[in-house]
């Protein structure tokens, strides 16, 4: 009932978007089923009123409307991220690279909430033209919160009851969880998660076993924290995490290097332990509990290759303000300044067990979403949600496998399926044209060459004013 609920609320949300009142005709289009595989060839696409009319074989009777030739393009539908961040408030320089990509939905999983929040209400208003947006409103976090500006601290179980509380009557669309959280404080959050009809998103607590969150019901785990769950030592390192305290150590001496070291010690002590059945036995109880993972792999590949990356450079940077890029480069990042040799060699070996497990996992049932964590180093609004699927592909799904990753599982997990999610008859008219076929070639979905936006049809030269609205934007930050 709970979820049903929460399907008919987000319905709802994504109804009240506006749409432009214009007809769009696309012929000899190919549509993508990303359900089944199958491609429906020479294909037209009737648009009215933000919505797709019908999709009928192409003929030679005139369109009405506004005619736009795909011959030899392929369709799919929107592309989602989620799991994004802004740098500040957001702005259309972030939105309008993620347009210009393809990415039309996006699910942000931290910032200001005030600011976020109302993003997403004046994108639904119409006064700003951006993708659609879900939100998780303030972070909970522990008494200690990782990033305070943005996080609520929960010292107790009546503080997680409050935080809950307060993030629903923010209007938040889920609660998002963070590392610190006592363990009594996290099943009250789930709890009350519940009770208010929120799912629970984020990270999985110290204190708390992954396969507990997953009973708990938390709906998306986020990042590489399974490892943890699938080791046999398990409970020795969430013990010993309880006796040491490394950052307050760290503080004390000034010896941030303490950090890392720290976490390839135990990262390295848990990868030696990992048990292949116990590991099957934690991704057959998410398909059991519906608990979907965000690897955020794009992340882990960035995080782990920082210094090739550095060394490279990207054409992407000057889309990016110079205040940003500048902490971008590994000496001055706070994430990678005081790495470590051990903590580097431990980054590439949980990187490469990461990919070796995606197929594993989703053969014993796991549903995975394609997300970003946009603002980590060389991880770019838009475009890197392209990166987070080819590295889907490279780690052993098929190309329709990946795409369903942004597609269609984003929409069965926000529960707007109805909606969102396939290329089909009634559903929103949130579309990507590609030049080549997806599911022969994942990397073709980066060759974009229209998007239609709640009904409206962006071609290649609108969405190339928007990337240099979006560099022009960047230079001026700087």
């Amino acid at each position: 009932m709970l979820y049903r609920a929460l399907a008919a609320l987000l319905l709802s949300f994504v109804c009240s978007f506006p749409t432009f009142s214009q007809s769009v005709v696309i012929t000899h289009v190919n549509v993508v089923d990303v359900t089944s595989g199958h491609i429906l060839s020479n294909m037209t696409l009737t648009i009215e009123r933000g919505k797709i009319q019908s999709i009928r074989p192409t003929d030679k009777q005139p369109a009405s409307g506004q005619a736009f030739d795909a011959t030899g393009k392929f369709v799919i539908p929107g592309l989602w991220d989620m799991h994004q961040h802004f740098e500040g408030q957001p702005s259309e320089r972030e939105f309008d690279m993620n347009i210009a990509n393809g990415v039309l939905g996006i699910r942000n999983m931290g910032g200001v909430a005030e600011e976020v929040l109302e993003a997403r209400d004046r994108i639904v208003k119409g006064e700003i033209f951006g993708p659609q947006m879900f939100a998780c409103g303030p972070i909970l976090d522990g008494p200690n919160p990782t990033n305070p500006p943005f996080s609520l601290a929960v010292h107790d179980v009546a503080d997680a009851r409050r935080a809950v509380q307060s993030v629903k009557a923010m209007r938040a669309d889920c609660i998002k969880v963070h590392d610190g959280i006592p363990d009594d404080a996290y099943f009250a959050i789930a709890d009350e998660s519940r009770k208010v009809g929120l799912p629970l998103v984020g990270h999985v607590p110290v204190r708390v076993h992954v396969r507990d969150a997953s009973n708990a019901g938390q709906r998306s785990i986020e990042h590489q924290v399974v490892f943890l769950g699938a080791s046999t030592v398990e409970d020795e390192i969430m013990n010993s995490d309880k006796n040491e305290d490394v950052f307050t150590e760290a503080m004390r001496t000034k010896n941030f290097s303490l950090i890392p070291e720290s976490i390839a010690k135990k990262g390295n002590y848990s990868l030696d332990h990992f048990s292949d059945e116990r590991t099957n036995e934690l991704f057959r109880l998410f398909a059991k509990n519906g608990t979907y993972l965000t690897p955020t792999l794009v992340t882990e590949r960035a995080l782990t290759f920082v210094d090739d990356f550095d060394k490279a450079g990207d054409s992407r940077l000057k889309y990016v303000p110079a205040s940003q890029r500048e902490w971008w480069h590994p000496e001055k990042g706070m994430l990678t300044r005081y790495r470590t040799p051990a903590y580097i060699a431990f980054r590439k070996r949980q990187f490469a067990k990461a990919l070796e497990q995606v197929p594993v996992a989703y053969r014993d049932g796991v549903q995975f979403l394609a997300g970003t964590d946009c603002l980590i180093p060389y991880v770019f609004p838009g475009f890197s949600i392209h990166d987070e699927i080819a590295l889907f592909a490279q780690a052993g799904l098929t190309p329709l496998q990946a795409l369903q990753t942004a597609t269609l599982n984003p929409a069965r997990f926000l529960g707007i399926e109805n909606l969102e999610g396939t290329v089909e008859t009634g559903k929103a008219a949130n579309l990507v044209l590609l030049e080549g076929d997806p599911l022969k070639e994942i990397r073709n979905t980066t060759r974009i060459f229209a998007v239609v936006v709640r009904g409206k049809l962006l071609d290649r030269k609108a969405l190339d004013a928007l990337l240099q609205q979006a560099a022009e934007a960047a230079a001026k930050a700087n």
